[in-house]
């Protein structure tokens, strides 16, 4: 899992971030989010309770630009999410240890319009609209041979936002971008659950 991470970090960092300067007309850039933490979420009478969660998102975006302000785009965006539950229960005579783990796996793939709110050669500050559709697949393992029903969850979605967005161009072919998504959101989702 952890070698899925690193791959997918130098896939990014090699996509060049945006890379093009802002007034060239093609415009490829990946956002990549990662995050791993540990929670504790309450103490349970002679045991614990931890959750480690492990997250990745990998969004390329391909851009071009019809006019000197607006862009019309198109966008995929994977995301992986695993998260381990362990609850140790101590007794007089025994160590009772249970152990579950989710993997969400999830794929979109939309169109976005990115219009310039502010644009010189460096720096850009734009304002975008996207809608995105695909679906979240959720896969839930027990440990120790226990069984659950419904395994399987599926979730079909549909998405559209405003998002705001500044880029900084370093060099020619590599920058940096700043982005505070879903300023305005809309999220339909159909739930479909499948068993084995």
């Amino acid at each position: 899992m952890q070698k899925s991470y690193y791959l997918l970090l130098l896939v990014a960092l090699f996509s060049g971030g945006v890379a093009r300067a802002q007034y060239k007309k093609i415009v490829f850039s990946t956002d990549v989010s990662l995050s791993k933490n540990m929670v504790q979420p309450g103490l349970i009478t002679n045991g614990t309770n931890m959750i480690d969660n492990k997250n990745i998102q990998l969004t390329p975006r391909f851009a071009y630009r019809f006019h000197k302000r607006f862009s019309l785009g198109a966008l995929y965006q994977y995301g992986r999410s695993d998260q381990k539950y362990t609850s140790q229960i101590d007794f007089s005579d025994q160590t009772i240890i249970f152990e579950a783990q989710t993997k969400t796996m999830t794929h979109h793939v939309g169109l976005f319009l990115q219009s310039a709110v502010y644009d010189s050669e460096k720096f850009a500050l734009f304002l975008e609209a996207d809608a995105r559709k695909g679906g979240t697949k959720t896969e839930v393992v027990i440990a120790n041979n226990a069984t659950i029903q419904n395994p399987f969850a599926n979730h079909k979605q549909f998405l559209s936002g405003l998002h705001l967005g500044g880029r900084y161009q370093f060099l020619k072919g590599l920058g940096i971008e700043a982005r505070i998504n879903q300023l305005v959101q809309y999220t339909h989702t159909n739930d479909k659950e499948t068993s084995l």
